[in-house]
């Protein structure tokens, strides 16, 4: 027979029979598609899930892909290496500054410490 081994089972390798090689040789029938069995033998057959990928699993995707991590990763550091070598925006330690902000700062700093 064409695309049957001879010998089938040797003594160094282990007998593996998939459903074309078990057809060849008379160890099976041909067994139908489950869709083809489904139609013949279930008549109140319908698709429950689709399992293709969405709109949202495709975005998901894309944001995943290489080149958009590496992109963010490169945004990422620019802004840690910004933060760190401009640090301090705030007020600097002792100024004044006034405005209506600074007078309620030091009326809540002098309470506490008439407190401690």
């Amino acid at each position: 027979m064409t695309g049957v081994p001879d010998p089938i089972d040797s003594s160094t390798t282990l007998l593996t029979v998939h459903s074309d090689l078990a057809e060849k040789i008379g160890l099976a029938t041909v067994a139908p598609s489950a869709e083809a069995f489904a139609s013949e033998h279930i008549t109140n057959y319908h698709i429950v899930a689709s399992l293709e990928p969405s709109a949202g699993d495709k975005i998901i995707g894309v944001l995943g892909s290489a080149a958009v991590r590496g992109i963010l990763l490169v945004i990422f550091l620019q802004a840690l290496y910004i933060a760190f070598s401009s640090p301090g925006h705030g007020r600097r330690r002792g100024d004044r500054g006034g405005g209506a902000g600074d007078a309620a700062g030091r009326a809540a700093a002098h309470r506490l410490r008439a407190v401690v």
